[in-house]
Formats: C-alpha cells, structure tokens, sequence
C-alpha cells in the first residue's frame, strides 16, 4: 500500500525511490515490507507490516525505525543501518538478523529481518527492511527447520572440529542466533570457551573493554553458575539474564562490567545445553539471541547432542589422520625392510637344495626356483602360467590327486610321495609337502609347494625289497624239505618225539607265514603285481570272505554277523588284493576276540573331504589295542603287548600287508580301539568318478 507523502513530515515522495522498490513492493506480499531514509525514519510501509504492527499506514509514516524494531538493543539496529549507509555500493550485501517488532500492543513479536539499501545517485541511501513473522508455529516452523539443516550438514560434511564450528554458526546464525562451544579442559577441572560465532566488531570490543581474549578464556566449572544442572543433572537451561552468568566467570575486578558486555554480545537471553560423548559431558553448547524461549530447550538439547557426536567424530577423524600419518610413515619403513627379506628370501630359494614351486589359487605356476628347474629339466620361462599336470606320469592314482587338491584347498598341508616326468621323458620320485597360501581373512590365495627327489631312496629301498625277495625265496626251498622230512618223522615217532614235532611244526608253519608275509611287502612296496582293476561290489566281497570265514568263528564260539548297506557305488578295485586284505583283518579278530564274542563286517558310504567313499569296517568285541600301540601297528615287524601275552602266531607283517594294499589303491586304513571293548579297522576305498 502506498501511502502519500505530507509536507510537514518533510520525507521524501515515494515516486523517488519507486525504481528501486517495484520488485519488492507488492501490496499483498506475504511479508512485511518496510523503507527507511537516511534519517532512519519510515518512508513506506505495505499492508503486511501495518497488519503486524497494529499501526495504521499513516501512524507508520515518519515513525523513527527504532521505536517499531529492535535487534536487542535500539542502537544495534542503528549501527546496522549506519553500517550499510556507509558501505553501501550499488549492490550492497544484505543484513539477515532476528530482531522484535514492538506493536502498538506493546507486544515483542520475534521477527526475521532482511536489510539491504540502494544509492543509485543519492547521497544518502534509502535501507530496505523485509521482516518475517517468527511467532508462534511460523517461528517455531523456522527454528526447527534451521537445526534439522544443521544436523544435516554436521553429519554430512563436519570431519574436523573447526567445520562443526562453522556449520553450527551458518545456521543458527540464519536464526539470528550467536553460538559458543565451551569444553572441559583435559584435567576436567576447568572450562575453556573453544569457539564463539559472536562478530568479529562485537567480540574485539567486549575483549576491548575486558581486557582479555574470548577464544582460550578459562575458568573453573564450578565457579559457572548452571553447574549442577548442566554438567550433573545433564539437562539444558534457560538463561534470562546472561549478565548474570557472565558476571560469575569474570574476574571479580571485571563483575561490573558484565551486564554491558552482556549487550554487546547479544547474549542476555541465552540456553545452555550440555554436550555428551560416551555417557560423559565433555561441555556445553551456548545459544543466545532475543528470539530464543524456554520451550526451545527440548529441541537445543537434542541438537547439542548432535554436536557433541560431531566433535567426538571429527576428533576420531583428526587422530586417524594423525595415525594414517604415523602408519604411511611405517609402512615405507616396512617396505624397505620387506623389499630387503624379499632380496634375502629370492637369494636362499634360489640356492635352496630344494625343489620350490608357487602357484595361485587355481593351480597355475607363478614362480619356481632353480634347483625345481634342475629336478624337472624345465626352465621357468617353459612352466610359468602352466599348471604342474604338465609332471604328471600317469603312474600315480588319480585319486591320490584328488584327494592332495581337496586337503589343499580346504587350507591344509599335505604331504605325499609321487611320481612324476621330466621334460625328457624320465621318471622320478618325490616326497611333496603343499601348503596353502591365505590372505589375512583366511582366504586360499595360492599354494607353494616343496619336493624332493627320492629316486636314488626309492631305488635303495627296491634294492632292499629285492634282496629280502631273494632271501625270502632262497628259504622257501629248505623250508619246503624241513616239512616234508617233519611229516616223514611224525609216521614213526614215539609219543614223546611228536610232542617234539608239533613245536618243530608250529615254529615252521610260522616261519612259513613269515616267509609269504615278506614276500608279498616286497611285491607290494615294489609294484611288482600290477593292479588288475575291476568294478567290484564290495557287499559281495564282504559276504564271500564271511562265508570263508563263518566256520572257523563257530569253531571259536563268536558270532560272525554282516550288516551291509543297499545300493554300494562301485570301486575300481584288484579283487584278489582286497580280499587278501580283508582276510588278514578277519582272522586278527577272531585270533583276539573272546568265546560268545562278536565280529562284524559293515559297508557304508562315505562322503569325506570333498570324495565319496566306500567303507568297509571290521569290528570285533575283542581285548583292545592300547592307546599308546595305535600309532604303531602298521609298521614291519610290530606286535603289540596283547599279541606277545596272547602268544598268537604272527611276526607283525599283516597290518603292514594290508596297509600297502589300500595304498596301492589310493585308499587308507583306519583303527579305532579302547582296552576292553574291542577294535574297529576300516578299509577306505575312493569310489572313481566318471570321466
């Protein structure tokens, strides 16, 4: 609403500054709208501002600015004025600051205030006022609004203490409202103010007046007069004199000079909200300014409870920096040292009696070292990116190769004897221990590979195996004469003598056993026998060796049972060797199973380290193995206590027959016995996957 100008009240027509306000100055605009002369004296005012005030467009007129505004205190709206007066450029930068609108009520509304002015060729620029309703919802509206924005902002981009400042003072400066962060200092005794939005112009001359520095300022905790409520009852409170509280932290000299100082900061009206990190206060956020009511606290306390996590946040971000600093820092002096073991650890792998093989996760050769390249015949140029099956000979079970890829893979070492095929066709043996590669999850990454040609051991060994054949047949001869000449002797002894000839018998029929035992290690351990390999059901095996054996278990007075399990996969398998093997173990456990005791023979299938397996158990109700022979029983030549006490027949060698077997067939066998309840022996044989 444009209201005509009067001679007597000596303002300035509208008609001169029209050009200036047309593009603000809509009568039905939504916010007050108000100018200024240079005098400070209302010029215009729309229907907004004439609604809010309860004056009339006419009272309006020539009203001195500070009788209708305040911005705390009447010269601070003077001194905004002036300031834009003084500085004003064609397009000079607008003042935002909160304010109150005295009416004609003599109500204090809290208002938003935008000043900005024009010169456009005058002497004396006109200011502008925009003022915004912030009573009531509208306010409340604004207040909540500027701290979720803040909120925002901090949890967004605050990373170190100086940028929670800054985002605190954008926007609750948008509010009208100043801020400061006072903290606990590192002994908790005292409180240091940390930072304070307050103006540059303003704090200068409050420190001025005081004579000390605002930012640094300590003082102790309890000499600050919301103490208790704060820091130990941990609840913000209102503050309606800040004079009052500044007066407390001052030196007593300096008390009188707090409630100017006071208005100088525009700080009279403030809340005070502690700030909590881990269950503890660490300090206090100030808000202060005109506009601020007690029912703002719920909503300060949850916004300083933001600002404390900020703080606590960008303190963590700045020791990470710190330690990220110190870790860069390490980490170039553990380069240097990893490059120099690295040197070391090339220089004894490549010197290493050894062979070294390393490959990824997936089998393909990354490194090997020369005495490999020496063993093998190949070069490393020739094998890298290759995988090892370029060794293979075709002479080691395939199973065995599954099962070392299984153990492997399942982050386990393996250890094995294999042969294998150079470059130049030759074959060689090699004990080889793999062992997994992971990375610091546990994850498999690679695997390297250790092995060693044991050819001339092998050939030793075959060596051994030869003699102990030859032996073994060069006895047969006179073994076959001595028994023949004990039956001659048996058909005309006296009573006495064939006492006599049945130990003679006894001891010949052991040496005999002795003699076959070694014979067949020998053929086993030297491959002599070749694998006739068939597709075998092993629940037919298992009922043709307990047929076998059932009157030899009756004669005992055991029970001799089966318990087979249905639809058995086949296994590839020289029949012959694995009943040999069964039979061995069948007779031990009638030879050691008590009168109205029980053997068992039982199949199953079983899944184990990635293979399927078929089983076959031998279970008797027998003395027991104790646990101290278990890892022994397998080897040469081997009887346990039981078996010498027992004065069975035997000269340790079956178990060992019977371990070769399974080995050959790239299978296993187990036991598993406890003193007085018996011994359960398990053949382990791989079922062959199709091709």
């Amino acid at each position: 609403m444009q209201v005509p100008m009067t001679p007597d009240q000596e303002i300035e027509p509208l008609e001169e500054v029209r050009g200036d306000l047309y593009r603000a100055l809509v009568e039905e605009a939504g916010e007050a709208i108000l100018a200024v002369n240079a005098e400070l004296r209302i010029c215009f005012a729309n229907r907004r501002m004439a609604e809010l005030s309860g004056y009339s467009p006419e009272e309006l007129m020539g009203m001195e600015i500070s009788r209708l505004i305040s911005l705390g205190e009447t010269e601070t709206l003077a001194e905004a004025c002036s300031l834009l007066q003084d500085e004003a450029t064609n397009c000079p930068e607008p003042i935002i600051a909160a304010g109150l609108l005295l009416t004609r009520q003599q109500q204090r509304l809290p208002v938003e205030l935008l000043l900005s002015c024009s010169r456009r060729g005058r002497e004396k620029p006109y200011i502008f006022l925009y003022l915004r309703d912030l009573s009531g919802a509208r306010r409340q509206e604004a207040f909540l609004q500027a701290l979720s924005q803040a909120t925002l902002a901090i949890q967004r981009m605050a990373r170190t203490p100086e940028a929670v400042y800054r985002i605190v003072e954008e926007h609750l400066g948008k509010l009208g409202l100043n801020s400061a962060i006072i903290l606990l200092d590192e002994e908790g005794d005292s409180l240091v103010i940390r930072y304070t939005s307050t103006s540059r112009k303003r704090l200068r001359t409050a420190e001025r007046l005081l004579g000390l520095q605002a930012i640094g300022y300590t003082f102790p905790k309890r000499a600050f007069p919301l103490y208790q409520a704060v820091f130990e009852e941990r609840r913000a409170c209102f503050v309606a004199d800040g004079g009052q509280v500044l007066a407390s932290i001052l030196p007593t000299y300096l008390r009188p000079l707090a409630p100017h100082v006071a208005r100088i900061l525009g700080t009279r009206q403030a809340i005070a909200a502690p700030l909590v990190v881990q269950d503890q206060v660490i300090g206090f956020l100030e808000v202060s300014g005109p506009t601020l009511q007690e029912r703002d606290l719920a909503a300060m306390t949850l916004f300083a409870d933001q600002v404390a996590a900020a703080l606590e946040n960008a303190q963590l971000y700045e020791e990470i920096q710190r330690h990220n600093r110190r870790l860069e820092e390490l980490i170039a002096q553990r380069t240097a040292q990893l490059r120099q073991e690295k040197e070391r650890l090339e220089a004894i792998l490549a010197h290493a009696a050894d062979g070294i093989i390393l490959t990824d996760a997936e089998g393909t050769i990354l490194y090997v070292n020369q005495a490999w390249e020496r063993m093998t015949g190949y070069s490393a140029e020739e094998v890298l990116g290759r995988t090892p099956r370029l060794q293979q000979s075709g002479e080691t079970p395939l199973a065995l190769y599954r099962q070392m890829w299984a153990t492997i893979s399942r982050g386990q070492v393996w250890q094995g004897e294999l042969r294998n095929r150079r470059k130049d066709g030759s074959l060689y043996y090699v004990d080889l221990t793999i062992a997994p590669v992971t990375d610091a999850l546990g994850k498999v990454t690679g695997f390297v590979g250790v092995q060693r040609d044991i050819t001339h051991l092998k050939e030793v060994e075959a060596l051994k195996q030869r003699f102990i054949a030859q032996v073994s047949h060069e006895l047969r001869s006179p073994l076959t004469n001595l028994k023949l000449y004990q039956t001659l002797l048996q058909r005309e002894a006296t009573e006495n003598q064939k006492r006599y000839l049945e130990v003679l018998e006894r001891e010949t029929r052991r040496l005999e056993y002795l003699i076959e035992d070694l014979l067949t290690v020998a053929q086993l351990e030297r491959g002599a026998d070749r694998l006739r390999r068939e597709p075998l059901d092993l629940n037919e095996v298992v009922m043709q060796m307990a047929d076998q054996h059932r009157y030899a278990a009756e004669k005992e007075g055991i029970t001799l049972e089966e318990a087979l399990a249905p639809s058995l996969p086949p296994v590839g398998a020289d029949r012959d060797q694995i009943e040999q093997a069964l039979h061995r173990l069948l007779t031990n456990a009638l030879q050691y199973t008590p009168q109205g005791g029980r053997v068992t023979l039982r199949t199953a299938t079983v899944e184990r380290e990635g293979e399927t397996w078929v089983t076959i158990a031998v279970e008797d109700t027998g003395r027991g193995i104790p646990s101290h022979e278990l890892p022994y029983i397998f080897e040469r030549f081997y009887r346990g206590e039981s078996a010498r006490a027992a004065q069975k027949p035997g000269a340790g060698l079956g178990l060992t027959v019977v371990r070769e077997i399974l080995r050959r067939h790239g299978g296993e066998v187990t036991v598993e016995s406890e003193v007085g309840k018996g011994s359960t022996f398990t053949l382990w044989l791989p079922v062959e996957k199709p091709q």
